[in-house]
């Protein structure tokens, strides 16, 4: 038997524009894949404390790769093994964000707490609530290079067009030493260099004893292209970036909102077990 494995972007693929998922749906596909032997992974540019919130029913049977592959967790694991921005990644992004001057807040991540950077604004309400849900309160400080603990992430929103040009001039200027990319709704993520969700992907594999060509991943967004152009086989949403459409992918069947993810995932499942 040939092990493989499904991984699965998460905002525009896997849930609901309203953040849901079918829950049943999802616990009687999950046991029907693992008893056949394969792996589902979860691969995000969310957190890990708001993914071990989001899918607490889950989290004994799921592989992580989040914060866009800074951050790698197998389901037999107990520890994540992550990759940090240095305190210099961490000095240039300042003053870029001083530059650029984001317009819905700024937002790094440790492994076990976030961060507010004073005077570029908060996220909505909404927003708010389930990462003070997954991580606590919020911790505000003046600079970046305030935070007193090792990051894995900084996200800032310029908006739709403008995160593309920001994106370009970080990596125009830091790319010695950081990776910028978009994540949809106008937000920016920057990592540690060499790190995306393919990376953490490939890492994530060889602990599975996992074939790439025996990957299957479902993205929507342009933070999914390194995984696609890793992986066996590659669906795209039909919700997603316009420019995901030119790279000769499948399309999925259905959105995120009509379980594309479901639909396809299933019919594979149904071949692995009438083979």
């Amino acid at each position: 038997m040939v092990k493989k494995a499904i991984a699965v972007d998460l905002d525009g693929t896997f849930l609901h524009s309203d953040q849901s998922f079918d829950e049943a749906r999802f616990e009687t596909f999950l046991n029907q894949w693992l008893d056949q032997g394969h792996e589902f992974i979860l691969a995000t540019g969310r957190e890990e404390k708001l993914i071990d919130h989001l899918f607490a029913n889950y989290l004994d049977r799921l592989n992580l790769v989040v914060n866009n592959g800074a951050v790698m967790r197998a389901r037999f694991d107990s520890q994540s093994v992550a990759a940090y921005l240095s305190q210099t990644a961490l000095g240039g992004l300042q003053a870029i964000i001083q530059k650029f001057h984001p317009t819905d807040s700024v937002l790094a991540f440790s492994d076990n707490h976030f961060y507010g950077i004073a005077g570029f604004g908060e996220r909505d309400s909404g927003s708010m609530a389930l990462l003070e849900a997954s991580f606590g309160p919020i911790i505000w400080v003046d600079h970046l290079l305030d935070i007193e603990e090792a990051v894995t992430s900084v996200t800032a929103n310029f908006g739709e067009q403008a995160s593309e040009q920001v994106g370009e001039y970080v990596n125009a200027t830091l790319g010695e030493i950081v990776h910028a990319t978009t994540s949809g709704m106008g937000a920016l993520d920057v990592l540690a260099k060499g790190v995306n969700k393919a990376s953490g992907l490939e890492k994530l594999l060889t602990k599975l004893a996992i074939a790439p060509e025996d990957l299957t991943v479902f993205g929507d967004g342009m933070n999914d292209v390194e995984m696609m152009q890793l992986a066996g086989q590659v669906f795209v949403m039909p919700n997603g970036d316009a420019r995901l459409m030119d790279l000769g992918y499948q399309i999925a069947s259905f959105d995120n909102n009509a379980d594309g993810v479901f639909y396809e995932a299933e019919r594979i499942l149904a071949q692995e077990i009438n083979n």
